[in-house]
């Protein structure tokens, strides 16, 4: 009965995406001109430096009015997409591998195969690509609602990594996390709980990123009452992050279709509660991590001045995106007090993550000592 509910529910919100899809695709193709001359008109009348996280209204307002029922229809295009796959892609990732670490970016879209079906999940599921790190899971099938993990407390120099367990609704919900203790011992104890009526079984995701010349680090191993679980040992290493600059090459217009309304939500987020902007661009985002995004343009040049404090014990990473959510300035890491990103060929958004060092949970505070400019590149001589 439970797979007949999943496949109607499926078939009932792919039924409402595709006429959506349709006349999205009719509805921009008719106003593009007119959006490509408005957008321009805007960006030629906008100040040489803007507050790259609350640009305030350096967008002129008819171009939120003239995008504003693309955007309505990009809204209801992805919420049926949602419902129509994440349901199953909750399925899959249950149906993960229960004896290793997986990286499933990697081996669906490293050494050139870029699958389209895994960039419309990562794109629903987790729509700002993580360029820094790939994210691995284990899926965890416990006897009961109650589990307690055993993590071993990795140390390895030049290696952070954070652990999130996911579960209940559409196993997009934070039900546990965890992070190297550096000063622990060689194991600590990570308990996880799931809630009625959702699943027993929940999946760890483990971020890890790499610094001070590290290469290459191995992932921690995992037990469960007193059984190892993963014992395929599993590393990660930087080389596998290069298919975040081929990512931009694969762009559809249904990826645009999807995240359309992004883009106008970050420029008139003054309109909107934070909590909802938050939800809209950072459905899966880390719990350790802090953030810091927003609306890119076409021109702009993204600067950032963080206090030497900061870089002392975090590491502070930006990406910057197509307005598909596509990676177009992938895997940048702020090492300078003072640093400047190179020119957006496009419009876009971008998001900054600040991680600690030792892996454990970055502070708020963080965020008053980073702050996020976007000036106007100079013309280039003729």
């Amino acid at each position: 009965m439970g797979k007949l509910l999943l496949v109607g529910q499926t078939l009932f919100y792919a039924g409402m995406a595709l006429p959506t899809y349709v006349v999205w695709i009719g509805l921009y193709t008719v106003q593009k001109p007119l959006l490509k001359l408005l957008t321009a008109s805007s960006h030629a009348a906008m100040p040489p430096t803007i507050d790259a996280v609350q640009p305030g209204d350096c967008v002129s307002i008819l171009v939120g009015l003239l995008e504003l029922p693309l955007c309505v229809l990009s809204y209801f295009y992805y919420c049926c997409m949602q419902r129509a796959l994440l349901p199953i892609g909750a399925k899959m990732r249950i149906n993960l591998a229960t004896d290793k670490w997986t990286d499933t970016l990697f081996l669906k879209l490293g050494q050139g195969k870029m699958e389209q079906k895994t960039i419309v999940g990562a794109l629903l599921f987790g729509p700002r690509w993580n360029t820094h790190t790939n994210v691995n899971a284990l899926a965890i099938l416990p006897k009961g609602r109650k589990t307690t993990l055993t993590v071993e407390n990795v140390k390895a120099p030049g290696f952070s990594w954070q652990i999130v367990a996911y579960g209940n609704h559409m196993n997009r919900d934070t039900i546990g996390k965890c992070g190297k203790l550096a000063t622990g011992g060689d194991t600590f104890e990570f308990p996880v709980e799931t809630k009625a009526p959702y699943p027993t079984q929940f999946s760890l995701a483990i971020r890890s990123y790499l610094f001070d010349g590290t290469k290459e680090a191995t992932l921690p191993k995992i037990w469960m009452d007193g059984e190892l679980l993963n014992k395929e040992p599993s590393t990660f290493s930087k080389d596998k992050l290069a298919f975040n600059y081929d990512l931009r090459k694969a762009q559809r217009a249904h990826h645009l279709a999807l995240h359309f309304y992004i883009w106008p939500l970050l420029c008139f987020r003054r309109f909107f509660t934070e909590h909802f902007v938050r939800w809209q661009y950072l459905p899966v985002g880390n719990p350790e991590t802090q953030w810091l995004y927003g609306p890119t343009f076409a021109g702009y040049a993204l600067n950032f001045k963080v206090d030497a404090e900061i870089h002392a014990d975090h590491l502070v990473f930006c990406s910057v995106y197509s307005r598909a959510s596509m990676p177009t300035l992938p895997c940048n890491e702020i090492l300078e007090l003072d640093q400047t990103l190179p020119t957006c060929d496009e419009d876009g958004y971008w998001a900054m993550r600040c991680v600690r060092k030792d892996g454990a949970t970055t502070s708020e505070a963080v965020l008053e000592k980073i702050k996020v400019t976007l000036n106007r590149a100079s013309k280039k001589a003729d």
